[in-house]
């Protein structure tokens, strides 16, 4: 599951970015997110009914809390920050691998300052690594 899990996020982000930037422009991407999300519900509750029964309960909704709030907001965010931002005239090619990068670099700080994670020397080469790949992708 450890390569699968991962697999999984790479086909799916493929699907979203190609997707995003086809929307067509006309469509407001407050429609086209309320589409989406009510697809994604559909999905969402038809793979917990086959592959969850037991978790498919009421019972269930006692274990949401602030985070899955959380989680809601940062999909929103993400989702609209990508149609807003290829509508704008980023490449398909380099805004994932900007927003990424730049996500990265500030989970590090939010792992090392919140959550008391450590960095390796190898760890700390990367990142300053990150930061120049950050400005090399957006050298014009």
């Amino acid at each position: 599951m450890y390569i699968a899990s991962l697999v999984l996020v790479v086909v799916g982000s493929l699907i979203y970015h190609v997707s995003s930037r086809a929307i067509d422009h006309r469509l407001p991407p407050s429609i086209a997110l309320a589409v989406a999300y009510a697809a994604a519900l559909v999905m969402a509750l038809a793979a917990g009914a086959i592959g969850e029964r037991r978790a498919m309960t009421t019972g269930s909704l006692r274990y949401v809390s602030w985070a899955t709030i959380g989680l809601a907001l940062g999909i929103v965010l993400i989702e609209a920050g990508f149609l807003f931002a290829y509508r704008a005239g980023w490449k398909l090619s380099l805004a994932a691998l900007v927003a990424n990068v730049a996500s990265a670099v500030l989970l590090i700080a939010v792992g090392v300052v919140a959550l008391d994670e450590r960095l390796s020397a190898a760890n700390v080469a990367g990142l300053a690594l990150a930061a120049v790949a950050l400005v090399l992708l957006n050298w014009k």
